[in-house]
């Protein structure tokens, strides 16, 4: 099944909406959704049918890294909501945005566009505007999101990938690309991996969303590091240095990414939603969510320019 099929299926609501809280499920019917399932109960080793599951709580989503990897069948692609915001508004949000995408097929065209441009260039520089450019240098071999327009049965995808174009550092620091410059941004998202990281981190990011919707952000890097950042017009370096330090990463940076959907309604920065990545531009994040939230940094509308050096 092609990535484009799929997200047709979506928008004819022919897939199967799996979900593991009966407001989900709500939501779902609200928006025309016939066919709903419960994730407990669902049958996935048997399944053929093309899913949508949407991971509202933690232990579904420890249950599919778990048990569900090579162990389902069918088009299987998940919406982690746990990891952002679980709530029913943002799903509501979520859903309305994905279903309002004017064109799958040429947004996926876009994304793979980007990818072969990302796999050839030595260095992506971004334009963000009142001359910001942030350049990122590439290594000769780069870790990226999956990107296959084929969906296989028998895989799981993330339902965020198909939004973006996305190189990240996971080997190591700078193993992919390394950053250097100042970047403009809109807003953030975060995601933590555990409901522990997420309960312990909340004052922090709650006050960086907070601060963001008030505009007057940007972010400065050397060596692949955050070494300022301006949040709502309020310079919130040290309060953010002091709450990373001493975790894997610290404020290095751990994914570049680039937004294919041309949304046709504005983003609503209050809303921690994995779709507001998506939009056109590009954003950078630090964190692996595990012992720190991977915080997102997004520069909606920013200019991408490819150099490929002889």
């Amino acid at each position: 099944m092609r990535t484009s099929e799929f997200l047709d299926a979506v928008r004819n609501k022919s897939v199967v909406a799996v979900v593991d809280t009966k407001e989900n499920a709500d939501i779902f019917q609200e928006f025309g959704f016939s066919q709903i399932a419960n994730f407990d109960d669902y049958d996935f080793k048997n399944n053929k049918k093309p899913l949508l599951v949407i991971l509202g709580q933690y232990k579904s989503q420890y249950r599919m890294n778990k048990e569900l990897w090579d162990a389902e069948s069918g088009i299987f692609t998940h919406l982690a909501v746990s990891k952002f915001d679980p709530s029913p508004e943002t799903l509501r949000y979520s859903l309305q945005k994905i279903l309002e995408i004017p064109d799958y097929q040429s947004m996926l065209d876009y994304r793979d566009a980007l990818y072969d441009q990302a796999l050839s260039a030595k260095e992506i520089k971004i334009h963000s505007g009142n001359g910001n450019v942030l350049t990122g240098n590439l290594a000769d071999e780069i870790e990226v999101a999956n990107y296959d327009s084929v969906l296989e049965s028998g895989w799981i995808y993330s339902l965020a990938e198909f939004f973006e174009t996305s190189i990240v550092n996971v080997e190591a620091n700078k193993s992919s690309f390394c950053i250097e410059g100042r970047l403009s941004f809109s807003g953030i998202t975060h995601l933590e991996n555990s409901p522990e990281l997420k309960l312990a981190t909340a004052s922090l990011t709650s006050a960086m969303m907070e601060l963001a919707q008030k505009g007057n952000n940007w972010l400065e890097c050397r060596d692949n590091s955050i070494t300022k950042i301006i949040l709502g017009g309020e310079d919130f370096t040290e309060t953010l240095t002091n709450n990373v330090k001493g975790s894997e990463r610290e404020m290095s940076l751990t994914e570049f990414a680039f937004g294919v959907v041309d949304h046709i309604k504005p983003m609503d920065w209050r809303i921690n939603s994995v779709l507001n990545e998506g939009i056109k531009g590009m954003h950078v994040g630090i964190g692996m969510g595990l012992d720190i939230p991977h915080i997102d940094f997004i520069s909606a509308g920013a200019q991408l320019e490819f150099v490929n050096h002889s």
